[in-house]
């Protein structure tokens, strides 16, 4: 599990970090919990924890994505930690969503909601308003242990289902939820929403993140 602050938002529009007590593990069935925020290579619990998915093959590989501190992984089962991805040139983000598949686990996908300033460049510690940017990566491990990463939507997701048995099949849900579905790893999108009518899913469009 993850934990997060009061109110991570708030203090991370502000610029500055939010704070957690970090990742908790079981391995009772959740009778019994201790801290795995890492010995030597730790994770920093200066962030929330906003995302987090078990690699389904490997239950000691687990990925967490934080509120302004990128995405971590541990290969150990939280025994030590690494940073793989930060998003460049955003005020501060939050990795709201994370989905690995079991077919190729080395390919991660990952949704950024990014918070950014209307008005540029920026007068104030407190920006005057701010708006949706955000999209979905797709990370895939490389041999050296790096990751290499490319954005395949450019849109917020709120959501992210990958096919068990392909790793390029996967499944999106925007923020004005809609559903769009890739055969290819990302590389083409199609509306999977459903038919105009009863049978398609209702759409709503925000245009600020308070509104719902």
């Amino acid at each position: 599990i993850g934990t997060s602050d009061f109110d991570p938002h708030n203090v991370d529009i502000l610029g500055g970090p939010t704070h957690s007590m970090g990742i908790y593990k079981s391995v009772d069935s959740g009778n019994t919990w201790e801290p795995a925020n890492g010995v030597e290579e730790k994770f920093p619990t200066d962030y929330s924890i906003s995302s987090m998915v078990v690699d389904p093959l490997n239950p000691d590989i687990v990925y967490v994505g934080t509120i302004g501190g990128g995405l971590w992984k541990s290969w150990d089962g939280g025994i030590s930690w690494k940073q793989i991805f930060r998003p460049i040139g955003v005020l501060c983000y939050d990795i709201n969503a994370l989905s690995i598949s079991s077919a190729d686990p080395n390919i991660i996908y990952a949704a950024v909601y990014n918070y950014v300033p209307y008005s540029s460049p920026i007068r104030s510690p407190i920006p005057t308003g701010i708006a949706f940017q955000g999209g979905l990566y797709k990370g895939k491990l490389q041999e050296d242990g790096s990751y290499t990463w490319k954005k395949i939507f450019g849109n917020r997701v709120d959501d992210i289902v990958v096919d068990n048995n392909d790793p390029n099949k996967l499944y999106i849900v925007t923020c004005g939820y809609n559903v769009y579905k890739s055969a290819d790893g990302g590389t083409n999108w199609e509306d999977a929403s459903g038919n105009h009518g009863e049978d398609r899913l209702p759409s709503v469009l925000f245009d600020r993140p308070w509104d719902y």
